[in-house]
């Protein structure tokens, strides 16, 4: 059987009691709950994040470079001379120094040697200079001259007073450029008048070498048409010593 509380004074006591208590359990669980974290310490979540890191195209490495261990060689490189012109099968180099030239001829024919030098007369047969002679008519001569190319064009040519020019152009032979020449004799200066010239000026810088042949006047076209051919075999190989 129940027992009542019939005295209000014992019921408010009580009621006081069971108060005291409660607070002090309620203060008891304060303390052994720990306050509100305020640490950095990262979250130990295994959760993957989300958020995506973008690389700048301009980010710099901070790994430092290794050193290269290629060794730099000095450049080797030379300028090549130039080459020589190349003989025709069974052709000679006639060298003159006196003269600064070098010029191909026919390795069977015949050359006369002056006190100028030894490349200036070329025949297929023995050179004879006639006594009391000026010129000596061979097959084809080479001379050098201390006059350059270009004094022997145009109308003011330097042997414009003795001769006319029939033809004039220019051609090139491996990085040398001559002026071929077609001129007929207007006085009867060595050779009559009437003598035909033809041949090659190269241009060897204050100076200039001249390869040609002629035909006197009664001689068969035959003959002057080989001497041209043979001239225009040797003009390639025509070059100017230092």
């Amino acid at each position: 059987m129940s027992t009542r509380l019939r005295s209000p004074a014992l019921a408010l006591l009580l009621l006081l009691l069971l108060g005291v208590v409660a607070g002090a359990c309620g203060e008891e669980r304060r303390e052994a709950s720990p306050a509100t974290s305020t640490s950095t310490t990262p979250s130990t979540s295994t959760t993957p994040s989300t958020s995506t890191t973008t690389i700048s195209a301009t980010s710099t490495s901070t790994t430092a470079p290794r050193p290269s261990t290629t060794t730099a060689r000095p450049s080797t490189t030379t300028t090549a001379a130039p080459a020589r012109p190349a003989l025709p099968a069974g052709w000679e180099l006639c060298t003159d120094r006196p003269g600064g030239y070098a010029v191909g001829y026919p390795g069977d024919w015949h050359t006369l040697r002056l006190e100028s030098g030894n490349c200036h007369f070329f025949d297929p047969q023995p050179i004879v200079a006639p006594p009391n002679s000026d010129g000596i008519a061979t097959w084809f001569t080479v001379f050098s001259a201390e006059h350059p190319r270009r004094s022997f064009t145009g109308p003011d040519a330097v042997d414009s007073f003795t001769r006319r020019i029939l033809s004039s152009r220019e051609v090139t032979f491996g990085g040398r450029t001559m002026l071929v020449r077609e001129s007929e004799a207007t006085k009867d200066v060595i050779f009559p008048i009437g003598t035909r010239y033809y041949g090659y000026f190269l241009d060897c810088g204050s100076r200039s070498v001249h390869l040609s042949t002629l035909s006197e006047p009664g001689r068969p076209e035959s003959e002057y048409a080989a001497k041209k051919a043979v001239v225009d075999r040797a003009a390639p190989t025509l070059e100017c010593l230092p």
